[in-house]
């Protein structure tokens, strides 16, 4: 009777014991997955981060040449405006001019 408790008591714990290697064995796979995976993401990451550097890098080396641009065309933008205004301003004249000469 003991003999047969013990089988029954080493039989569950060795039950107990693969199942729990079973668990364990896909814990260890599902992390291995998920390690690749990681490792796959931190590997873009790298590679975006270089990509962002050299981004950087460029803007800054163009950053004085960009600055020259916006000048200019700030200035043409003004020079555009006032010749507008000008424009106007003979219009407005010209036309009080017809029109004084059409009343008297």
């Amino acid at each position: 009777m003991k003999l047969q408790r013990a089988h029954a008591a080493a039989a569950n714990e060795l039950a107990r014991t693969d199942d729990s290697l079973v668990r364990s064995m896909a814990a260890i796979t599902e992390y291995q997955s998920q390690a690749s995976h990681v490792g796959a993401q931190y590997e873009t990451m790298q590679e975006l981060k270089a990509y962002v550097a050299d981004i950087c890098d460029c803007l800054k080396d163009k950053a004085p040449l960009i600055e020259e641009l916006e000048e200019h065309i700030q200035r043409s933008v003004e020079q555009r405006a006032a010749a507008s205004t000008e424009r106007r301003r003979f219009d407005v004249e010209d036309e009080a001019t017809m029109a004084d000469a059409a009343i008297s």
